[in-house]
């Protein structure tokens, strides 16, 4: 399995460069004769309008993506991710009505089968530090305790009308989460969901040939307590470590070319650094990385002297996935 992480603050077109990856995978496991290559799409963050001409949907019954927003999704977010890092997705089945005999109601339930079909060739996950927000949240709403209770819990109400039209008031918990809870939402992301991601299967027993990630941009802190730069999850603690669990780390970073004035997006595939974050020798250093083989790694240092990609309305980071795809790397 390839996995790439794609990371850089609002508005680098995270969400632009995932479209324009699955459209060019999608164009290449054509030519190797795979018949409507299929790519499936998770998020939780401000939803996936650049996509919107590639995802499936009855308005769109051409789409070759077929996407969840878990913040919307009927169920608890961790089961909802459980589901999927099993391989399941959704189905839409007829079932009685609980409120009225005789009636069916078409609702969505997860698949039996955790196999994927061998069309898919890919996972895209939108913002880790999203995802990772919405599961802190349902910790605060369940008031749910995990080595701690909520800090600074409290409830409010809302005045709402019962089924006997008497007003009533409905409590909801707000609070702060406690430490174990942002270190299980941590431990969760990446060593419970990733690896269950990456270890999906097709029908024909060969592994889901790409996971493609994204988040923002975070500082950090290492374990001596020294600021890092990186992708966010959730905290401060796993921005420096998070690169590590990828082949490839892209950043995306706005800039304006010295020369020119031009101002200009770039997906960097080697460390960088961060011009406004001085530190004895030097700036603080923003991490990315390829993983090649040293007579692959070659192409990339005569294709991309500078290290980075630049981004333009036509093309982008799909380049680097078309350079592994064809390197067979």
């Amino acid at each position: 399995m390839n996995t790439v992480l794609m990371y850089g603050r609002t508005g680098t077109t995270k969400t632009t460069q995932l479209r324009n990856i699955a459209i060019r995978l999608r164009e290449l496991y054509r030519g190797l004769g795979v018949e409507n290559p299929m790519f499936r799409y998770v998020g939780a963050d401000s939803g996936w309008g650049p996509m919107d001409d590639i995802v499936l949907s009855n308005q769109n019954p051409n789409g070759f993506v077929e996407a969840l927003d878990v913040s919307a999704f009927p169920g608890n977010p961790f089961g909802v991710l459980n589901a999927i890092a099993d391989g399941r997705w959704i189905e839409f089945v007829e079932m009685p009505d609980p409120k009225i005999p005789k009636q069916k109601i078409i609702r969505p339930a997860w698949s039996m089968n955790t196999q994927l079909p061998n069309n898919i060739c890919g996972y895209l996950v939108e913002g880790l530090n999203t995802l990772s927000d919405v599961l802190l949240q349902d910790h605060i709403t369940t008031n749910r305790k995990i080595g701690q209770d909520l800090s600074a819990k409290s409830t409010v109400y809302a005045d709402v009308m019962n089924a006997n039209n008497q007003l009533v008031q409905l409590g909801y918990t707000i609070g702060a989460a406690g430490q174990s809870h942002y270190g299980q939402v941590q431990r969760f992301m990446l060593t419970d969901l990733l690896p269950k991601l990456k270890s999906l299967r097709r029908e024909d027993g060969s592994s889901l040939p790409w996971l493609i990630v994204t988040a923002h941009e975070a500082e950090g802190a290492d374990d001596f307590s020294k600021s890092v730069l990186g992708p966010a999850t959730i905290g401060r603690a796993m921005v420096g470590s998070t690169p590590q669990k990828f082949q490839d780390c892209i950043h995306l970073y706005k800039v304006i070319d010295p020369k020119t004035g031009k101002r200009e997006i770039r997906a960097y595939f080697w460390d960088h650094p961060e011009p406004g974050m001085p530190v004895a020798g030097g700036f603080m250093l923003w991490p990315a990385k390829v993983s090649f083989p040293p007579h692959v790694a070659k192409g990339l240092d005569s294709r991309w002297p500078g290290a980075y990609i630049p981004i333009t309305w036509e093309t982008g980071v799909e380049q680097l996935i078309e350079f592994r795809f064809e390197k067979g790397a």
